[in-house]
Order: structure tokens, then sequence, then C-alpha cells
């Protein structure tokens, strides 16, 4: 397990162990359903958003009760989640033994020309990323931006300081506008869910990109 700061947050990684679940189950029933209508986009379905284009994916939320497509069965990863965010939660620092609970909100299919705009996860405390299929030399990993004010000036009011740092090191991503974590497939990865974050445009990417999404909320 794997706990560090990115713009101030904790964030938590760790690996889920494959062979605990039916991962290829899994994979194939979204593949099935991506097939159907890999724009399955009912979560931001409008052609602009804020001003901003809406994302372009197969993206589950919103669209859970649609019998066109496949329910993905998530019954043998339930454990499993519950066991990682137990986990993940003993790292933060409460001031007393806390509650909590989760759901498994959507997966996410991308491909060649996909991606999702920029977003937080409302009505939760925090969101879990897992990373189902992934390959490091297709995929681009999740991006966080840096809301605070004060990434968008820094390189220009402290030039100096800002081309000394590490850019590339975590610890120093409170410089930055953005930042994307060090990825693997099988990463769970746990964030405050006020975090922003967005899946950057795939140009050339051949290969199918899965994660699932879980909204955890303290009682």
């Amino acid at each position: 397990m794997d706990k560090q700061f990115l713009f101030g947050f904790p964030i938590i990684k760790q690996t889920i162990d494959e062979g605990l679940y039916d991962k290829t189950k899994i994979v194939e029933d979204i593949l099935f359903n991506y097939n159907l209508d890999e724009n399955r986009n009912e979560w931001d379905s409008h052609k602009v958003h804020y001003g901003r284009p809406s994302s372009n994916l197969h993206h589950s939320h919103g669209d859970n009760s649609n019998n066109n497509f496949k329910k993905i069965d998530y019954s043998k990863l339930i454990p499993i989640y519950n066991e990682a965010i137990t986990n993940a939660l003993n790292q933060i620092y409460f001031k007393k033994k806390i509650k909590w609970n989760y759901s498994i909100e959507n997966y996410t299919c991308i491909k060649k020309n996909n991606y999702m705009r920029d977003h937080i996860h409302l009505g939760c405390d925090f969101t879990a990323i897992h990373y189902l299929k992934f390959n490091n030399n297709e995929h681009f990993s999740t991006n966080f931006i840096n809301t605070q004010k004060h990434s968008s000036y820094t390189n220009k009011l402290l030039p100096t300081l800002s081309g000394s740092l590490n850019g590339a090191a975590i610890e120093n991503s409170w410089m930055s506008d953005n930042y994307s974590i060090d990825t693997d497939e099988n990463d769970f990865i746990i964030t405050p869910a006020i975090v922003e974050h967005s899946i950057p445009y795939h140009h050339n990417c051949d290969t199918h990109r899965i994660t699932i999404a879980l909204n955890i909320i303290l009682e």
C-alpha cells in the first residue's frame, strides 16, 4: 500500500489481486456492452457542458437500468473492495473510529478517440478507481486537476522555484496545474471525492481501457 499527497490531498494506492475474482468474465461483459454502443454516455450526453465539450466514452452511470446491455456481476468484488477500503481509510487520521459504506457507481470503457471531461464526485466523501484493464504503453492514467488558484501562476511568479523542482515527483504536484499518478493494471486508488479529475483524449489507442468507480460515504 502506498500513501502519498497530491496537491496536499491524501492519495492511497494498492493492488487488487485479479486471482480473487472472475476478472475475465467482467471484462468480457463490459466489452460486449461496448461493442453494442461505444458511446453509452447518458451521464454526460449534452454536446456542451458549461462551455466545455461533453465526454465521449462508454460509461454505465445513469444508464444501469437499460436492459439492452448486460448487467455486470460485481458480487465477487464486493468483499475485496471492503477489505481494500478498510485498509485505505485506516491510513487517514480520523478523530474517532468511523463507519462507512460504499457503492459501485459505474464502469468506464474507452478506446481510440474517447475521453472524459473533468469532474468531481458529488454526494460522497471519497472515491475509488479500480484499473481493471490498463496498458501503460497505450493508456493515459487519470488526470487530476489542481483547483488551487496559485497553480495557474506559479510558473510566472516563481520561475526559479518552479524550474528547480522535479515536476515528476508527486510531492511537488502542488506547483502543477494537473498531475497523473503512475498507474498499472489492477491498481486501486482512493482519493477525496472533491479532487477534480478527467481521462485525457486517447488519440491512438487500439486496446480498451476499463475502470470501475466507487463512491465511499462516511456515516
